[in-house]
């Protein structure tokens, strides 16, 4: 594996995290 593609593969995961985590925070204002 390439650098350039194990930085991208990281910064893939983080804005899932991100999106994931942006999600549940909309969730818990709803209720």
């Amino acid at each position: 594996m390439r650098y350039k593609d194990l930085k991208e593969e990281i910064l893939l995961s983080c804005i899932e995290t991100q999106v994931g985590y942006i999600k549940e925070l909309k969730e818990e204002i709803k209720e």
